[in-house]
């Protein structure tokens, strides 16, 4: 049994047992954690047959990082719910993006590797200081002001980011009429409210439509910027299964028109052909060539590449910035236009923030 035969039957509860026997467990515990599916992957383990579980040893570490995953997600989703509440006391529209609110899509909530808390608000009901946000009577110190988020550091031991913008496009002309689409769309996000499980409380999450489009966006965003890896895969494995009632004409067309859709058609390639999604869930045609190349990215740069190896080992924003160009030029020939507008959108994001970056 390889990596992706324990995924697909891991993610999917009605696939059968993988016929392969012969597993090397060391490897796919290796892999589970460069792309963060330890839980995941674990989940799947403890439905196997006993005698085609890992040994002892391995399977009490497998356990114990499984464990650690279930109280990481219990506490951010208490601390999910008292900053949403903080948020609605202070008039605040808001909704978890990501995060809570995918868990909630997976047949066990607890096990999927949660990351910081991504909070989409209204920026205009909030006060917000060149080194201070203000929601109501908190006040919480910022440590810096990008173009999508504020970065306030830990709220209750979690981190925590307030998104004005939920994501963006390198292109220009397709970030604007994404925020165009944003604006029109957070009066009806603010108000999807969702139970968090274990009786932590409530939140708000993106509506299902919105999601498939912001998530393909959030995807599209980190692969050409550090690198992605499965895990997001394997919740927007999740998310295209429940939106069974999409149109998707519609969905087609706002792909078209914020230059998605080339991404789209790679994405479906690996939910369809590495995690074994129905085509009937599929958003677009699959794209087999764009589709490879993002899967290779996705094996080599682990989650949000923190594995990749083909890194320039430069600290600071040179070594960022090289690392960004030559991935630019990597990725040119299959997805040339976010490629090329990135240098011009990096110029733009630092005319903002001298503009709008110290309020």
């Amino acid at each position: 049994m390889d990596f992706l035969e324990l995924l697909r039957f891991s993610i999917n509860e009605q696939t059968v047992v993988p016929a392969s026997e012969e597993t090397d467990w060391d490897d796919l515990f290796a892999q589970a954690k460069k792309q963060a599916l330890v839980g995941v992957l674990f989940h799947g383990i403890e439905r196997l047959p006993k005698e085609r579980q890992p040994l002892k040893n391995l399977k009490l570490r497998w356990y114990m990082s499984a464990e650690k995953l279930r109280k990481r997600n219990e506490k951010a989703n208490k601390v999910a719910a008292e900053f949403t509440a903080v948020l609605e006391k202070a008039g605040i529209g808001n909704c978890i993006l990501k995060g809570q609110g995918n868990a909630l899509m997976y047949a066990n909530p607890f096990c999927r590797t949660s990351g910081d808390i991504d909070v989409w608000i209204d920026p205009q009901k909030a006060v917000i200081r060149h080194d201070e946000l203000c929601l109501g009577d908190e006040r919480l110190h910022i440590k810096k002001i990008s173009y999508r988020h504020i970065e306030i550091g830990k709220y209750h031991d979690v981190l925590v980011e307030v998104h004005t913008r939920p994501s963006f496009m390198n292109n220009l002309i397709h970030n604007y009429r994404m925020q165009h689409w944003f604006e029109q769309e957070r009066g009806r996000q603010f108000c999807n409210q969702a139970e968090l499980p274990g009786g932590a409380g409530t939140i708000y999450v993106p509506t299902d439509d919105f999601n498939v489009i912001y998530q393909l966006s959030h995807i599209n965003n980190h692969f050409f910027y550090e690198g992605i890896g499965l895990r997001q895969f394997v919740d927007y494995y999740h998310l295209l299964k429940r939106a069974r009632n999409l149109d998707r004409d519609r969905i087609a067309s706002l792909l078209k028109r914020f230059g998605l859709y080339k991404m789209a058609g790679a994405v479906m390639y690996v939910e369809s052909e590495l995690l074994g999604l129905d085509k009937e869930f599929l958003i677009a045609p699959v794209n087999r060539q764009a589709g490879e190349l993002l899967y290779r990215e996705i094996m080599l740069s682990g989650n949000f590449g923190k594995f990749d190896e083909r890194r320039i080992q430069v600290s600071g924003k040179i070594g960022k910035n090289l690392n960004r160009t030559r991935r630019d030029l990597r990725l040119l020939r299959t997805f040339p236009s976010e490629c090329l507008w990135e240098p011009f959108f990096r110029g733009y994001h630092f005319v903002w923030r001298l503009l709008y970056g110290n309020i």
